[in-house]
């Protein structure tokens, strides 16, 4: 009796390691995402999945002040058609939920993040979005990594023809693990 006693215990302790070895793994895996990556979904107006490099930069604007700047951009072959989603603020984010600028609305307050979406598949017919709001959402901010999620929506007008124009919109919801490098971005 006091043996099964004792396997029993054994058996709930290892039960409990293997649950909270689990559960910690859950939490830094970044759901599979390796550092430097990002899983995008697009819906609306463009229906499309796409994957990539994730990075980000502290650069610095004229008059010195902070510009953060997250770039995903999918990895295309050579000469062929890109996907790029540029995440701005004014200083890197902490671990939080943030708003996302709704750029047709108004000027951008403190902690809001302003998306923009291009794509170039549509040759010049469309393919810069605007964000018109969402939520950013930092699960960890380390110095040199970030990972998070997002979800925001975006519009763009397009001319379609005659003089007219047409406001189309896009959902675009994903994941991110952003390591700090160079996005390539030249600030003037």
């Amino acid at each position: 009796m006091m043996k099964d006693h004792i396997l029993r215990n054994r058996f709930v302790v290892v039960l409990i390691a293997c649950l909270l070895f689990m559960g910690c793994n859950l939490i830094n895996s970044s759901d599979n995402l390796k550092p430097g990556t990002f899983e995008i979904t697009i819906t609306g107006e463009i229906e499309k999945s796409f994957h990539g490099e994730a990075v980000y930069e502290i650069l610095h604007g004229l008059d010195g002040s902070p510009i953060f700047w997250l770039k995903l951009k999918d990895v295309p072959i050579p000469r062929e058609d890109y996907r790029i989603i540029n995440i701005t603020a004014g200083e890197k984010p902490g671990e939080g939920t943030y708003d996302i600028w709704d750029a047709e609305k108004r000027e951008p307050e403190t902690d809001q993040y302003y998306i923009n979406y291009s794509d170039s598949d549509f040759k010049g017919k469309h393919g810069h979005y605007k964000s018109t709001g969402g939520k950013l959402n930092i699960l960890s901010s380390r110095e040199n990594q970030l990972l998070g999620s997002l979800n925001a929506s975006a519009f763009e007008t397009v001319h379609i023809g005659d003089g007219k124009f047409e406001r189309v919109t896009v959902k675009i919801t994903g994941k991110f693990h952003a390591q700090e490098g160079e996005t390539g971005v030249i600030m003037n």
